[in-house]
C-alpha cells in the first residue's frame, strides 16, 4: 500500500465541505483507528476513546449537531473522539497494576510511578488534560488517513450534548472533535495560508524573532 511522505501530507492536506460516497475499506479504517492507539499519552492512560458512525441516519443526527456542516452528513465515515472525566484513574491502575512482580516492571514500579501520574493528571484541569491528549490521538489518526489518500476535515463546532445522546455516550464524556473522512468532491480546494515562521515562532523568549 502507498503512503503519502508525512511532509506532503502536511502541506498538501486541506479541508473539504463536501465528500463523495465512497468509504474507505475496512482494511484502511483499521489503519487509521491502529494510529490512535500509537500516539503519545503519559503514563500509558490513553483516555481517548472513539466511535466509528457509518450509519447515514446517524451522521445525519451528527451533522445537525454540528449545526449543519455538510461533511458532516455527507462523508461516508466520520469517527467522534471523546474522553471520560472519570476514568483515567481506573486506566492508571490497568496500566500499572499493583499484582505485576516488581522484577518485570523495571523502574516503572506501580507503587512510585502511581502518585506521579496522579499528581500530573490533578494538576491540570481534567478537561484540559482530557482534551489535549484525545488531541494528539486523534491528530495521528487525521494524518494516517491523508498518508493512506484520503481526505479529512475536522469539526470542532458542535453542541457536545447533542452528540453524547446520539451516541448513547457516558455521562461523564466529554466530547473533544470530529473526523469526517471519505472522498472530497471539491476540484478547488483552497489554499493554505500559512503565515512566515517568524510571525509565530521565537527565540529564546517571548518577542525575540525566531531567524532560524
Amino acid at each position: 500500500m502507498h503512503l503519502k511522505p508525512l511532509h506532503r501530507v502536511l502541506v498538501e492536506r486541506r479541508a473539504p465541505q463536501h465528500f463523495s460516497d465512497p468509504p474507505p475499506p475496512d482494511g484502511v479504517l483499521q489503519m487509521i483507528l491502529h494510529a490512535g492507539l500509537q500516539a503519545h499519552s503519559a503514563y500509558r492512560v490513553q483516555p481517548a476513546r472513539f466511535v466509528v458512525v457509518r450509519d447515514s441516519r446517524k451522521r445525519a443526527r451528527l451533522r445537525r449537531a454540528a449545526f449543519n456542516e455538510p461533511c458532516v452528513g455527507e462523508a461516508p465515515v466520520v469517527i467522534v473522539a471523546f474522553g471520560r472525566r472519570d476514568q483515567w484513574r481506573d486506566a492508571l491502575g490497568e496500566a500499572f497494576p499493583l499484582d505485576v512482580p516488581a522484577e518485570r516492571l523495571g523502574t516503572n514500579r506501580p507503587d512510585t510511578v502511581r502518585p506521579r501520574a496522579s499528581d500530573t493528571v490533578e494538576r491540570t484541569p481534567i478537561r484540559v488534560w482530557l482534551h489535549r491528549h484525545v488531541t494528539m490521538a486523534f491528530t495521528c489518526m487525521m494524518l494516517t488517513a491523508e498518508a493512506l489518500g484520503w481526505d479529512t476535515t475536522l469539526i470542532e463546532r458542535f453542541d457536545p450534548t447533542s452528540v453524547a445522546t446520539t451516541l448513547s455516550l457516558p455521562t461523564d464524556a466529554e466530547v473533544v472533535a470530529m473526523l469526517a473522512i471519505g472522498r472530497a468532491t471539491s476540484v478547488d480546494l483552497p489554499e493554505h495560508d500559512s503565515r512566515s515562521l517568524n510571525h509565530l515562532v521565537y527565540s529564546e523568549r517571548y518577542g525575540e524573532p525566531w531567524e532560524g
